[in-house]
């Protein structure tokens, strides 16, 4: 928006023209995240738009942190991969399990958690 401090995905009237949103695979958790998680995930890609250069660091903090928060170690199991992934550097490797444990404790089925 041109000659607007802060633009909005909103205020671009980016949507005006479309009644209808697909997506597929990796686009599918962005395209849902920005339908469905508008008061958290709309304002960190807005940021990130505003500010490029700290994008990696506004995603991280707005989003990978919150995910990884809920898997936190919560006992000397947990600890050990977190540390041995530090360690091993593969990080993935811990957020994977991660993972796992979340949905291992929580629910067994993606009916769970949709």
């Amino acid at each position: 928006e041109e000659g607007v401090d802060s633009p909005t995905l909103d205020g671009t009237g980016l949507y005006r023209n479309f009644s209808l949103l697909s997506s597929v695979s990796g686009g599918s958790w962005f395209a849902a995240s920005l339908v469905y998680s508008p008061g958290t995930f709309v304002p960190m890609v807005e940021e990130m738009a505003r500010s490029p250069n700290n994008a990696s660091d506004i995603f991280y903090s707005a989003w990978i942190s919150k995910w990884l928060a809920i898997a936190k170690s919560s006992n000397g199991w947990n600890q050990f991969m977190e540390d041995a992934a530090q360690k091993l550097k593969l990080q993935w490797l811990y957020e994977t399990y991660a993972d796992f444990s979340y949905v291992s404790n929580n629910g067994d089925s993606w009916f769970d958690f949709v």
